[in-house]
């Protein structure tokens, strides 16, 4: 049986615009180290302490002083950046769509209403699995049907 980590679901406001949903797995190796005083954009990935980091979030572009306390699969912040987890391998991958309008996912790129992966309101799914060669190892987009605050429910392992 396999061990899930489910993120806290991911409430975002989109409509014409796109925004992350998950981030790609990255070996630890190839992300640069995480820094105090760095200057940071939205997508940059980091390591620190022996795990990987993306930044989805910031209310000043500088990493803070003090490193962020990590716990495997949440979203953590340095009291400046928030920074998600990203998982060095992934062997399965659920989205659920658990809001009342049509989400579309794509994947490298921003999402388009109406084209990419179609997931239904209220409980349309993505599930991919090693198995069937199908895992995206990339970076995942959302953009939902209408404006207004929709939640994707993520789960991985």
């Amino acid at each position: 049986m396999s061990k899930f980590v489910a993120y806290l679901p991911l409430s975002r406001t989109i409509s014409n615009a796109s925004l992350l949903a998950v981030p790609g797995v990255f070996p630890i190796e190839g992300v640069t180290a995480w820094a105090a005083g760095e200057t940071v954009a939205i997508g940059d990935k980091r390591s620190y302490n022996g795990n990987a980091y993306m930044v989805i979030a910031f209310t000043d572009v500088t990493t803070a002083a003090k490193q962020p306390v990590a716990v495997d699969g949440d979203d953590v912040t340095d009291s400046k950046v928030t920074w998600r987890y990203i998982r060095p391998v992934r062997k399965q991958l659920i989205i659920t769509n658990d809001s009342t309008v049509v989400i579309y996912l794509a994947f490298k790129t921003a999402a388009v209403a109406n084209k990419g992966i179609r997931l239904n309101a209220n409980g349309g799914t993505f599930n991919a699995i090693s198995d069937l060669h199908y895992v995206p190892e990339c970076d995942i987009y959302a953009i939902a049907a209408s404006a207004g605050s929709h939640n994707l429910c993520i789960q991985e392992s």
